[in-house]
């Protein structure tokens, strides 16, 4: 699965990141677009206005993907769920939604936006295009602004789970029968075929000739039989965690860490002792941070006797941590974002009352499930 990126700014209030692997499909694109598709559109430019013009498409092709991630971040903001942030990858963009949609109708709203978004983005680049004569480049970038729009919003209808389609089947299923579980079982058996089709459709354009764009397919493939995979364990973890607090499940007795101490003292009377992987730190009775084994490794070990805790750990923030009565879904949504898998469980202002963690998570699913 494609992992989160770096924060670039921000809009209504959401984070915008950007994946590495960003850059390389930005780059293959607007090499594609120099090479290939301006040149036998607008012949007889020079080689460096069909690098402007493929670069330029480029960057308005993944403006077009942040649109439509916004449009579906904007109507669930609107439907009063949260949205931790869009990032953009080599497979396109993701808005991440703090928790899922409690409802068809808010499922099917969100759903549908995005794709909303590409059309008008497709019919504006028209209406443009036709509005008066354009020269030559400017008409090519309408032009493929127009296309890249249409078949965006097309491809995201395909009735298989995770693409929007596939959201707007499962909100359809989930409104007539009521079973949000066997609506998404059944839009991500569709998706894992469209998944599958995509992945046959790499290997036969690999064994054509095609090697760049087949491993695309390959690979856009494998995400979305992923994501479609993820999607429906996840409607199943949430039907094994209704109803339970985080306060359920937490670890009560938990050893926590001074932040002066240094790491030697850390790696030897803590990590050793415990067998641990983590520990909260705590300071005037309120967490401050949590360090993990990671961060000892991130220092050289001749260096532990000189590095404190503080300075290693990291710092407390909101995605850290958790309220003991705060439903146990909403708390996971948080920790698989959550760069060490760990929370802190406090109340009253910072004072340390538990400890969670993702095998937690999973010790309790395996007893629910």
């Amino acid at each position: 699965m494609i992992t989160r990126g770096q924060r670039v700014f921000t809009i209504r209030g959401i984070p915008i990141e950007i994946n590495y692997s960003w850059f390389l499909i930005v780059a293959l694109v607007a090499w594609s677009l120099a090479a290939h598709y301006f040149p036998a559109r607008v012949p007889g430019l020079p080689v460096a206005a069909y690098w402007g013009l493929g670069s330029l498409s480029a960057l308005a092709l993944f403006a077009s993907v942040l649109l439509h991630e916004l449009g579906h971040a904007v109507v669930a903001q609107r439907n009063g769920i949260a949205i931790r942030g869009i990032t953009l990858h080599v497979f396109g963009g993701v808005a991440r939604l703090a928790r899922e949609a409690e409802s068809p109708g808010v499922e099917f709203r969100v759903a549908a936006a995005g794709p909303a978004v590409s059309f008008a983005l497709a019919l504006a680049s028209d209406v443009l295009l036709r509005l008066q004569a354009w020269p030559a480049p400017a008409a090519a970038l309408l032009g493929y602004l127009r296309l890249v729009n249409g078949l965006l919003g097309a491809f995201n209808l395909v009735p298989g789970f995770p693409l929007d389609g596939g959201r707007l089947l499962r909100a359809i299923l989930w409104a007539w029968k009521g079973d949000l579980q066997q609506a998404t079982r059944v839009a991500g058996a569709i998706g894992a075929g469209f998944a599958y089709t995509l992945m046959l459709l790499g290997v036969l354009s690999v064994a054509g000739g095609n090697p760049v764009g087949g491993m695309y397919y390959l690979f856009i493939g494998v995400f979305l039989k992923q994501a479609a995979d993820a999607g429906i364990q996840q409607v199943a973890w949430r039907r094994a965690l209704q109803g339970i607090t985080v306060g359920d499940v937490m670890a009560r007795e938990v050893v926590t860490v001074d932040p002066d101490l240094t790491l030697a003292s850390l790696a030897d009377d803590l990590f050793w002792r415990h067998r641990f992987t983590s520990f909260p730190v705590v300071e005037g009775g309120r967490v401050v941070g949590i360090v993990t084994l990671q961060h000892l490794r991130g220092y050289p070990r001749e260096r532990w006797g000189d590095v404190r805790v503080r300075e290693a750990m990291l710092p407390f923030s909101p995605e850290l941590q958790a309220g003991p009565r705060e439903a146990v879904l909403d708390a996971f949504a948080r920790l698989q974002q959550n760069p060490v898998g760990r929370m802190a469980v406090v109340e009253g202002g910072g004072r340390l009352v538990g400890y969670l963690s993702v095998r937690d998570m999973l010790h309790i699913l395996a007893l629910r499930g």
